[in-house]
């Protein structure tokens, strides 16, 4: 058998270990790369879901309303979980700001099972008011 040949022959074993060391290395990177998709996709659509609120809580008065629909908006979060404020605070007028935030967390499917954890951050929106909000009383969701 010819030296070249030898050489070929030998390094079969070797292609295997060397794949076999890689091969988790990758396979966790990719899973990394699919979870930070899923965390934008779940931020995105929590942030558009809150300037919609935002949007909508600048041309109505109503405060349990604007949580139900920013909280319909927003995908997966709670009408308890929305928050709304006005700068300065209620009666506000025309050219007032109003602030709508939520909370939101994230338990990783994939790395969490590794120890990488949860993201837990507040997201929130502003618009200004195009009309003068009265004093509102008691803000609480329907139930």
């Amino acid at each position: 058998m010819s030296w070249a040949r030898r050489a070929w022959h030998s390094s079969h074993g070797q292609n295997l270990v060397e794949f076999a060391l890689v091969t988790p290395i990758l396979v966790l990177l990719l899973f990394g790369i699919v979870d930070f998709g899923l965390v934008l996709d779940h931020r995105i659509a929590l942030q558009h879901g809150l300037r919609e609120g935002a949007r909508y809580a600048a041309v109505h008065q109503g405060c349990a309303d604007i949580r139900v629909r920013t909280a319909d908006r927003a995908g997966d979060i709670n009408c308890s979980d929305v928050t709304v404020t006005y700068d300065p605070p209620v009666p506000a007028s025309a050219g007032d700001n109003v602030e709508i935030s939520a909370p939101f967390h994230y338990d990783f499917p994939f790395v969490g099972r590794f120890g990488v954890g949860t993201i837990d951050t507040t997201a929130s929106a502003s618009a200004r008011l195009e009309m003068a909000v009265p004093y509102q009383g008691d803000c609480t969701c329907p139930p």
